[in-house]
């Protein structure tokens, strides 16, 4: 159904123009006709971490730094000047790919510079399909509205979705998971699942070996009808192949060199309307290579051929993970874990 088009012979033909209008633009990005129609990539290049100077009552660039934990792969949505959080949770300490015992915490932020309070546990493992483990939250909202799901991962990638009750806080469906991960990737081992809502359709972007970006598509209604009756009917239409490879994506190794991505991980997808009423889909991820590890980003105006921005999101000496950008009061704000004495979210804004 989709596939990339030119995508390597794109960013070497554009990348010097990606890097110069970056660079100069503001949150939503360029004016003039080069943003419209081909090149979606305003806002999505040039972000700086929090300093102290900023927010001097923070343990900049951290936002929630909880200690005894690591916490990552953050999902968010704004309420007025203020942020709510989810993220996964783990005891700190545990060895590299160990995630036995993560669940959802949930947090809020009442103001960015003066940050989250408590974490809380939101949604913990506690159905066999989870097989103990509660990764990669991920929220689903229409636009306008309030939040409509909260997805998750079960430790073998299966998806589970909790919709938004009364009280405002996401509740399990019945015992069943949304998806399997066979699914989604047959055999293969399937990474972070991210999702946008674009009109009655909810898109899921993911992740597939460690190296391929791929989508699934299904009908809103239908998500919504099988979160309150498991016995219903759903149907996900897969993309034939994948929209993006690893190595579309650049990873920095000195001044002078650079090497494609081996390996992606921790994916996050937002759809954007852009000044102009383009709808536009972004997606932002860490690529990996040489030991290195660098936050990127694609950006498409139709959801299936992406064009991955040339150069890292943020500056070198930074090494994050699960980066996910939102709008907030009018600008970009990326949230992503960052490692440092534990793990914890730290957040970045376009100067």
């Amino acid at each position: 159904m989709a596939a990339v088009i030119g995508a390597r012979a794109l960013r070497f033909l554009m990348g010097g123009l990606v890097g110069g209008l970056l660079s100069g633009c503001g949150t939503q990005g360029m004016s003039g006709e080069l943003s419209v129609p081909f090149f979606p990539q305003s806002g999505l290049g040039g972000f700086r971490l929090l300093t102290s100077d900023q927010a001097p009552d923070l343990n900049a660039p951290y936002i929630l730094l909880t200690p005894g934990l690591d916490i990552d792969e953050p999902t968010v949505w704004p309420m007025g000047d203020g942020l709510l959080l989810w993220v996964s949770a783990q005891p700190a300490g545990q060895p590299d790919g160990q995630r036995a015992g993560a669940y959802i915490g949930q947090a809020r932020v009442e103001r960015l510079l003066s940050g989250a309070g408590d974490l809380s546990p939101a949604l913990v493992p506690d159905q066999p399909w989870e097989k103990g483990a509660l990764l990669h939250p991920t929220l689903i909202a229409a636009t306008p509205g309030p939040p409509l799901l909260l997805l998750y991962q079960g430790l073998d990638g299966s998806v589970g979705a909790a919709p938004f009750g009364p009280d405002g806080m996401p509740h399990k469906m019945a015992a069943a998971r949304l998806l399997s991960a066979a699914q989604l990737a047959g055999t293969a081992a399937l990474g972070s699942v991210s999702g946008v809502v674009s009109g009655g359709t909810l898109r899921l972007y993911y992740l597939v070996h460690g190296g391929e970006i791929r989508r699934a598509d299904a009908d809103l209604a239908a998500v919504m009808q099988v979160t309150k009756d498991p016995a219903a009917g759903l149907t996900f239409t897969v993309s034939v192949g994948p929209l993006l490879h690893a190595a579309d994506f650049i990873v920095p190794q000195s001044i002078s060199t650079s090497l494609p991505a081996e390996r992606l991980s921790g994916l996050s997808a937002r759809r954007v309307e852009t000044p102009t009423g383009r709808e536009r889909y972004d997606l932002f991820l860490v690529a990996e290579a040489g030991g290195k590890s660098v936050a990127c980003a694609a950006s498409s105006y139709d959801g299936a051929t992406f064009l991955p921005v040339a150069q890292p999101i943020l500056p070198k000496g930074v090494t994050p993970s699960s980066p996910t950008v939102l709008t907030y009061q009018d600008r970009a704000l990326l949230l992503l874990g960052l490692r440092g004495a534990g793990t914890g979210i730290a957040a970045a804004q376009i100067p």
